[in-house]
């Protein structure tokens, strides 16, 4: 009979790291995905239509559409 068990543990905190990236990689990449989320918590507060977040932001819409992904 198979064992249906499933392997749990605890992260870091840091999913980058978890998944082996170097410490330096997986800051940067933890910090960037931190800024991402913030700013699209904000834009949607603001209830901004990409394209108007897309020219405050000074960017194309098409990066906004990223953080929304």
């Amino acid at each position: 009979m198979m064992s249906n068990s499933i392997k749990v543990e605890k992260g870091s905190g840091n999913i980058f790291k978890d998944l082996g990236f170097s410490d330096e990689v997986a800051e940067k990449e933890l910090l960037k995905a931190q800024l991402g989320t913030e700013i699209f918590r904000i834009l949607k507060e603001r209830k901004l239509t990409q394209v108007e977040a897309a020219k405050l932001l000074g960017v194309k819409q098409a990066d906004i559409s990223c953080l929304k992904a």
